[in-house]
């Protein structure tokens, strides 16, 4: 017994301008979209779908010239513990810089290349990357118990063969697992379950450590953790940002924290920006910190910089904190603020 499905595209002939190859190119391109937004269904031509199509096409396009001319990189941001006074990892980054020296977000950049089918290609370039770049910072006395995170797309999730890509890439460059860290976002994650579950066992089993970024802006957070062998929640930018001024979003903040001390899960703020952050952040227990008061994402020659003395860089920061920590903030009876 088999059962099928059916995608249809139809193009409707108006006038005697368009050609007989024409009219059956538009039934095809309209065939695509239909089977793009969810298969077993019709649609209609339109000529915004030419428009999207040329987009991709160019699209695709500027993006391989960007591989093969070598206009991409990668950044690291530092990750810090407040407590230990010292980095304890790095977030990579992906950056575009065009010959023209003009630089693409990746705001712009990852979406473009998820239209237009590369993200795998640009996911496999990444990780690969950032283990030849691992690989060399093992050979520094102080690249101790660093933990490396990369970022992965939903659509990469997706594929279903994410383990094995990993697998293969960790085999080719000799790289002890337990340096890197995959971030997914949760709604990732939560799209399709099963699958996710599949996947991220698989990952987990390599040895590496499994973060959640964007923790908290999902519908299916306590689910999240129950579910998946996560090790890292991530508190998003967009709650950290509001500190001092929306006291619901810090009580969001409170209980992501306690959430994750209950389940025995490290916590990280990312986008700490000001002195009043950090010693919030501090003061509720929130260990682990990302942002521009430490850093700004930098080359990886910079990196090595910040991983050979870290207590030069940072220096004046953790006196600055310490500091407004004592004028601004008091800890409760019983218990000690870092």
């Amino acid at each position: 017994s088999i059962t099928t499905s059916t995608s249809i595209g139809i193009s409707v002939f108006h006038d005697f301008d368009i050609t007989m190859e024409e009219l059956v190119k538009s039934a095809d391109l309209a065939m695509y979209v239909a089977k793009a937004e969810g298969r077993d269904r019709y649609q209609f031509y339109e000529p915004q779908m030419q428009e999207n199509a040329e987009r991709r096409n160019r699209a695709q396009l500027t993006l391989q010239n960007a591989i093969n001319n070598e206009e991409l990189s990668i950044y690291y941001q530092p990750k810090i513990s407040i407590e230990e006074n010292r980095v304890v990892g790095f977030e990579a980054l992906l950056r575009w810089k065009t010959g023209e020296g003009e630089e693409i977000s990746a705001d712009f950049m990852i979406p473009m290349a998820e239209e237009s089918g590369q993200i795998h290609e640009l996911g496999v370039w990444v990780f690969r990357e950032v283990c030849q770049q691992v690989k060399k910072w093992t050979e520094l006395s102080q690249f101790t118990n660093l933990i490396v995170s990369i970022n992965v797309s939903a659509n990469q999730l997706k594929l279903g063969n994410l383990n094995q890509i990993v697998k293969s890439i960790l085999d080719e460059y000799d790289i002890n697992p337990a340096f890197l860290e995959l971030e997914f976002t949760e709604t990732a994650i939560m799209s399709d379950p099963e699958m996710a579950q599949k996947e991220l066992d698989a990952i987990h089993q390599l040895g590496l450590k499994i973060s959640v970024d964007d923790f908290g802006t999902g519908l299916s957070s306590l689910n999240c953790l129950t579910r998946f062998p996560i090790q890292t929640l991530k508190i998003d930018s967009s709650f950290i940002s509001n500190i001092g001024t929306d006291s619901h979003d810090e009580t969001i903040i409170r209980i992501i924290v306690a959430i994750a001390k209950t389940w025995g899960i490290s916590v990280i703020a990312e986008g700490v920006e000001t002195d009043r952050q950090l010693a919030f952040l501090s003061s509720i227990g929130c260990d682990l910190m990302q942002g521009h008061i430490f850093s700004k994402p930098v080359e990886a020659s910079e990196a090595t910089k910040n991983i050979i003395d870290t207590h030069q860089y940072y220096e004046s920061c953790f006196a600055r904190f310490q500091t407004f920590l004592k004028s601004n903030f008091r800890p409760a009876t019983g218990k000690r603020m870092h």
